[in-house]
């Protein structure tokens, strides 16, 4: 069994490193990777003792293209690669403002919202637009968190502030350039029909992208198999993963990303694309 995308609590999951690689190792995983959010800080907090399930490095990177955001797994990099360090330090002090800006319209609109309480929200996790709206909940200025973002929190909101996010290439070079590789992660959110997609994953194998997320929770079985088709007519790896986050995503389980994911395949060929560079 392989899991290739997971988060901890040094981004937006709520268990830490060695909570989840116990619990990869009781439900019997072989491989597991840690992809947290534009972050590294996972693999300075692994327990000391080496875990018996196999942990690939991993990363999770926020994306900008004109249809609107792309999420990049990077698999295999050098966690102290200083470029990579460097960039994503650079993301995360742009996203501390970005908060303090959403908090500031927030309450220019009225909503007693203080980063405070958005900090007691979050608890371990990184502050974030979910904490936003669970604070207007609390409040009762919206009966629910997707109200909240309906009305409030969307990215057509005039209360919402843009990221500061990479761009495709600058993503691919950066996990290149850490030494992994690089594999767009659930391909359905691109929100992109069949043929559309086909013709973007085109441009982007181009521009050095290596794999395919085929195997996640949402895929449908037709899905799967076009992303599967897809990724041996462009040479690309397809890999697997649940995107477990713990209890903020109720329903996703680690280890099921749906459909019979072949395990040895995906990890023999992660390991020669990363190779390569």
């Amino acid at each position: 069994m392989v899991d290739l995308h997971s988060h901890t609590v040094h981004s937006d999951g709520t268990l830490t490193p060695t909570e989840l690689l116990a619990l990869a190792d009781a439900r019997g995983l072989q491989t597991i990777a840690i992809t947290d959010h534009d972050q590294l800080d996972a693999y300075d907090d692994l327990p000391a003792t080496p875990p018996r399930v196999e942990l690939v490095v991993g990363v999770e990177l926020s994306l900008t293209w004109p249809r609107g955001n792309l999420h990049l797994l990077g698999y295999h990099i050098d966690p102290a690669n200083p470029a990579l360090r460097a960039t994503l330090r650079d993301l995360r002090a742009a996203r501390v403002e970005r908060n303090e800006e959403m908090v500031a319209r927030l309450r220019a609109a009225g909503f007693d919202v203080s980063l405070e309480q958005l900090a007691a929200l979050a608890g371990r996790a990184h502050i974030g637009r979910p904490h936003m709206a669970q604070a207007l909940v609390d409040l009762g200025a919206v009966g629910s968190i997707a109200e909240a973002f309906h009305r409030y929190l969307a990215d057509d909101s005039p209360l919402y502030v843009p990221r500061r996010d990479l761009s495709f290439a600058e993503g691919i070079e950066l996990i290149h350039g850490a030494g992994g590789a690089a594999v767009l992660a659930h391909p359905a959110q691109t929100r992109l029909g069949e043929r559309d997609l086909a013709d973007a994953v085109v441009r982007w194998a181009r521009d050095g992208l290596d794999g395919l997320e085929v195997w996640y929770p949402s895929h449908t079985p037709r899905q799967r198999r076009a992303y599967r088709d897809l990724a041996r007519r462009l040479q690309l790896i397809a890999t697997a993963g649940s995107d477990f986050h713990g209890a903020t995503k109720p329903g996703i389980e680690l280890g099921q990303p749906g459909g019979r994911p072949p395990a040895e395949q995906i990890r023999a060929d992660l390991a020669a694309a990363a190779a390569r560079y």
